[in-house]
């Protein structure tokens, strides 16, 4: 009917391309992934065959259109995709505003205001994390940082900043580097020194994949934390910070966000296989987007892991639920698969988890 060609050619069709590594032939194909935004369908052409890779179907539940941005990674077919473009110019003028990038760092003095300023702007500004870690940077990065930002290197602002763990996060979303600008600067008018950075220069100096900065993670007396993908993705894991930092009964002493594949989060749950119920289904799980890892110490050392794995509450979220309802997994637990976080087991396994991501992948 006139009606239904009308709405047809009216529909709206998103295009992006993306990259897959294959294993096997160790070689990178390209994909044109197509969205259709009326019927929030989605469909996917392998580009060097122009064949059909996915015929068109509903939009897998864990992905929305958030999710496609040059730099993002999805989770299509069982296979982890980056995309690398638009694939044609509406694509790029419609979603360009939404996929301005900025970054901010985060002074020592702020470190327990993380969660609050982080939550801030993913919920009123509703910008999205694509990035996070944390830095103890020495005396010659700050010299260093000082230069990229213009600003002339003084005994006082080293001092401050290598004072102790500052915390680098680079976000997405419309009119991102304006609503960092007003943030920092409300936070740097109440304070003598400046709390908040944000420049060009900023992303440039914490994000660089060249520049090598030492982790901050101890590995010592501590606790893993991996905030699941849905936290992430929600915005979430801003309030999951500030819970354990607000506790003052734990503390962060490494954030960094990682994205998994099938192998890495396979070897990290090794140690589990065959032991905790759902075991694929976990190791899916952690796949599906970036996840926020943390290292959690105790201030005075004592079994972090257990007091750790009590706070956050049972990993059956409908047992979280009715026995610590105001336990992390009990609040933002989804079932016992995405039950918003993964926390260290065992006494002798956290220093041995921590260490996979904060010295075997962040160092890879």
């Amino acid at each position: 009917s006139t009606t239904k060609i009308i709405k047809m050619a009216t529909s709206e069709i998103l295009g992006f391309i993306a990259e897959w590594y294959d294993p096997q032939p160790m070689m990178t194909k390209q994909f044109l992934v197509k969205i259709f935004t009326d019927t929030n369908d989605i469909e996917v052409y392998d580009k060097k065959f122009n064949k059909p890779f996915l015929k068109r179907t509903k939009m897998p539940s864990n992905l929305s259109l958030n999710d496609f941005f040059v730099g993002g990674k999805v989770s299509l077919h069982a296979r982890q995709m980056t995309i690398i473009d638009y694939a044609d110019p509406y694509t790029r003028n419609r979603l360009s505003s939404s996929t301005e990038r900025a970054s901010m760092l985060l002074a020592p003095d702020m470190y327990y205001q993380m969660g609050k300023i982080i939550g801030e702007l993913t919920g009123k500004s509703r910008l999205k994390v694509s990035k996070i870690q944390s830095f103890c940077f020495t005396d010659s990065q700050v010299d260093e940082l000082l230069s990229l930002l213009g600003l002339q290197p003084s005994e006082s602002l080293s001092k401050f900043w290598c004072s102790g763990m500052s915390v680098g996060v680079e976000l997405t979303g419309d009119n991102c580097l304006q609503v960092l600008r007003a943030t920092a600067e409300q936070m740097n008018t109440t304070n003598r020194t400046p709390m908040m950075w944000t420049a060009d220069g900023i992303a440039e100096f914490c994000f660089d994949p060249m520049r090598n900065f030492a982790s901050t993670a101890t590995l010592t007396d501590c606790t893993c934390c991996v905030i699941r993908q849905h936290p992430v993705k929600t915005g979430d894991f801003a309030v999951i910070l500030d819970l354990i930092l607000s506790s003052n009964r734990f503390e962060i002493s490494a954030i960094q966000m990682f994205q998994l594949n099938k192998t890495s989060a396979s070897e990290f749950l090794e140690v589990y296989d065959g032991v905790m119920p759902n075991f694929i289904d976990m190791v899916n799980d952690l796949c599906l987007g970036p996840v926020v890892v943390l290292e959690v110490k105790q201030p005075q050392p004592q079994d972090v892991v257990a007091a750790f794995r009590d706070f956050v509450g049972p990993w059956d979220v409908e047992m979280a639920a009715e026995l610590k309802p105001g336990s992390i997994r009990a609040m933002f637990g989804r079932s016992r698969v995405e039950n918003a976080v993964h926390v260290t087991d065992l006494a002798e396994d956290g220093p041995q988890e921590c260490s996979y991501f904060f010295d075997i992948l962040s160092g890879s």
